[in-house]
């Protein structure tokens, strides 16, 4: 089963909606590591369940993947403790949720299943990280028309030729592609 991670910072909360607007359920588990305010994180679960009718898991605690959304409480790190199990843990920077403790995490259990897209940002938070996920053959889709284009570039020239430059819309039908086989 694919497991797809969507990171990124600021604009990316409006186009994670957008992107998760499928029109039918998901058949793969999506965790999202999305640079947002400890305060918002509930108001934003609440809001992606609403525009995409997906089940959405506000992860505070050891929490077994399920075909969904998975994003960590507020002002936690999203980590991975198995391929099929998530949990969240304070992190040592000013940034929550961080997407290089998540790829740090990620070094453990990824595969050629994992696919991780990165959206617009601000930064380069997770650009050291990446590159030794590329050993575990993780596929990296970087949004190349992203607002924001700090975050993707940077982390597309730490990765090189091996990652995917993809405009928005090339995502989301990558997305819905992906969504199809796993039926």
């Amino acid at each position: 089963m694919k497991r797809v991670i969507i990171v990124g910072s600021a604009g990316s909360p409006t186009q994670v909606i957008e992107l998760l607007k499928f029109g039918e359920p998901v058949y793969f588990p999506i965790v999202l590591c999305i640079h947002l305010t400890s305060a918002v994180i509930e108001t934003f679960a609440e809001h992606i369940t609403r525009e995409t009718q997906l089940p959405t898991v506000v992860v505070n605690g050891p929490t077994k993947l399920t075909n969904g959304i998975h994003l960590p409480a507020g002002g936690k790190d999203i980590i991975f403790l198995t391929r099929d199990l998530v949990t969240v843990k304070e992190g040592p920077g000013k940034i929550h949720p961080s997407i290089s403790m998540l790829f740090l995490s990620l070094k453990k259990v990824a595969d050629e299943n994992f696919i991780v897209i990165v959206l617009g940002g601000l930064g380069d938070d997770g650009k050291n990280e990446a590159k030794s996920l590329l050993k575990k053959k993780v596929r990296f889709l970087i949004q190349e028309d992203a607002e924001f284009p700090y975050l993707p570039r940077n982390i597309h020239r730490e990765l090189g030729e091996r990652s995917e430059p993809r405009t928005f819309a090339e995502i989301k039908s990558i997305l819905k592609s992906i969504n199809k086989d796993a039926r």
